[in-house]
Order: C-alpha cells, then structure tokens, then sequence
C-alpha cells in the first residue's frame, strides 16, 4: 500500500500538467496570443490549461483534444475538435463575460 500511494504522489504533478485546451497556429502568433487572451482575462480560464504550438498546417492535426483550435495562415480560426461534455462539464465553472448568459 505504501507504495501505491508513493507512485501516485509522483505521478499526480504529470496529471495536473493537463493541457486540455490547444491552440495551434500556422503562421501568425500574434493571434494565437489574442485568442488565449480572450480565455484568460474574459472567461477566467487558468493559463496553465492552455498549450499554443506552431504547426506547418492546420488539416494534421488529428482532432482528438478537449478543445483544439487552429489559426491558419489567413487568420481564419478553426474548430478543429470540441468534446461537448468537457466544455459543459469542465469549463462551466469559470465565468462567462460580461453582457453573455
């Protein structure tokens, strides 16, 4: 048992680490920024949640995240995947912005 609980203590940090939001942008972190913003300061959503990478282009990724999002080289943002019970589970909890039910 005591090693049971050694081993969850040393892997809880890896578990915590959770980034379940990610913002991928082709070309232009400028925007990517500004989307992080907006998560950040309107709805209160911690930083730590959230990973931005640069990637050649938009159409590899998978689309198997919480919430994957991609800035192509217009500045078009994309939905890329959006599991419907993460947001209405998990991010309920931070606020909405002001003027938004």
């Amino acid at each position: 048992m005591k090693y049971v609980i050694s081993l969850m203590l040393i892997l809880t940090p890896l578990v915590l680490k959770a980034d379940p939001i990610h913002i991928f942008y082709e070309t232009n972190n400028d925007l990517a920024y500004e989307v992080k913003k907006i998560f950040t300061e309107q709805y209160s959503i911690p930083e730590e949640i959230i990973s931005m990478k640069q990637i050649s282009n938009c159409q590899q990724i998978t689309g198997e995240g919480k919430l994957d999002l991609c800035i192509n080289e217009n500045g078009d943002l994309q939905v890329v995947s959006a599991d419907q019970r993460f947001i209405s589970d998990s991010l309920k909890v931070f606020k909405a912005p002001k003027g938004h039910l």
